[in-house]
């Protein structure tokens, strides 16, 4: 009789464990939007695009900013304003080299971007979430 009541004991949790386990959904993590950077005027430098010297990218599953450099720059402002909700950060580094990380708050709405860079180089982006 014991044997009977732990069988079906044991039955009932691993059928309320498969149960449990079918209705998790494995939602893959959305992709990251890069940020098109670009001087305030479109200005071009000798016929070409002038080249920026740092990636800027929305993560959705952190819900943060990532700025990538692939070189050693000094003196960076960043401002990322949020036009929807009004929300403003605003981060100053005497040095990037690699990444930085920027958590943004509000996760909807028009964002603009804005990077000087050593105090006289400026570059701007807009995203919509």
């Amino acid at each position: 009789m014991m044997k009977r009541f732990y069988f079906l004991l044991v039955a009932l949790f691993v059928c309320h464990l498969n149960a449990g386990a079918s209705s998790i959904k494995d939602d893959p993590e959305p992709p990251p939007i890069q940020v098109q950077l670009g001087t305030p005027n479109g200005e071009k430098l000798y016929r070409t695009l002038i080249d920026i010297p740092l990636d800027c990218w929305y993560y959705p599953a952190t819900k943060s900013f990532l700025f990538n450099s692939f070189s050693l720059i000094s003196n960076v402002e960043v401002t990322i304003e949020n036009l929807t909700t009004g929300e403003l950060i605003q981060e100053e580094y005497s040095v990037i080299a690699g990444q930085v990380s920027i958590p943004a708050i509000s996760t909807k709405g028009t964002f603009v971007i804005e990077l000087i860079i050593n105090d006289n180089e400026v570059y701007i982006g807009e995203l919509k979430l």
